[in-house]
């Protein structure tokens, strides 16, 4: 089975445009992002997700820059972009990750994965009965 993750992220957040290349600690939060990314055991590949407008072409030099696939598609149709970025990847299953949540815990994603291979699961998440922060 192949599972990869899947980054999804945009330019134009409303609250602060930019977010996603905004600089801390020396590194863009998504850097940060795909650092942990990396670090997640049982997975084959990463993606990045994005919009297919002008404002996001940064993600996709991000994405070529770090070595990453960067699938692009509608602004309002996240699923799609996702499936399609599960489409490029041949992947069986995926994990999804804000592009701007870099306090992620490579940990627990390993452990959600190793769950999800063990088990026969459609889905893992620890949110219909939440057990960590809202955006953990």
């Amino acid at each position: 089975m192949k599972i990869g993750i899947v980054i999804l992220s945009r330019m134009d957040s409303s609250r602060l445009p930019g977010k996603a290349l905004l600089d801390i600690a020396g590194k863009p939060i998504i850097g940060h992002v795909l650092s942990f990314c990396q670090k997640v055991d049982g997975i084959d590949s990463i993606a990045l997700a994005t919009s297919n407008r002008l404002v996001d072409e940064p993600l996709s030099e991000f994405a070529k820059t770090n070595g990453i696939v960067c699938i692009r598609g509608s602004l309002d149709n996240v699923a799609e972009r996702f499936l399609l970025a599960m489409e490029a990847l041949d992947l069986d299953a995926a994990v999804r990750i804000n592009g701007d949540s870099p306090l992620n815990d490579p940990a627990l994603i390993s452990e959600g994965i190793l769950r999800f291979r063990k088990g026969n699961f459609d889905l893992v998440s620890n949110v219909p009965q939440r057990t960590y922060p809202f955006g953990v």
